[in-house]
């Protein structure tokens, strides 16, 4: 479905459209609110199936994120880059600390002094009970 441009306004209590559309009664759109500088402009977009998909289904995906990513305007995207940069970071965090806690769990068996005298053991100078 192709996207529309229709302005629009902020009445107070809800938006009103400046200019006739062709929506169907029940019709989904987004609502994009465009920075004050430029007029406090609103742009009514029709109905975007992989914004639907993502209200109607739990599944999120790279496409549905793309779909929200192109609703932002330019001035936001480094604000965005900034929050993924975040997301990225905390995720790493966390698998270093998912390998850390499996780390720990790992039992190695063998004498007490294998740490000390790995090298003796590896060449061959220690044997191994």
């Amino acid at each position: 479905m192709a996207k529309t441009s229709i302005k629009a306004h902020f009445d107070g209590k809800q938006i009103v459209l400046d200019e006739a559309a062709h929506l169907e009664p029940g019709e989904k759109v987004i609502v994009r609110r465009i920075s004050a500088e430029s007029g406090n402009t609103y742009s009514v977009k029709e109905t975007n199936p992989a914004y639907d998909s993502a209200k109607s289904s739990p599944p999120v995906t790279k496409e549905i994120i793309k779909a929200e990513i192109d609703m932002i305007p330019d001035e936001g995207l480094p604000e965005l880059l900034d929050l993924i940069k975040r997301m990225a970071a905390q995720e790493r965090g966390r698998q270093a600390d998912s390998l850390l806690l499996s780390l720990q769990q790992i039992e190695i068996e063998g004498p007490k002094d294998f740490s000390t005298n790995l090298d003796a053991y590896l060449n061959g100078e220690k044997e191994l009970p």
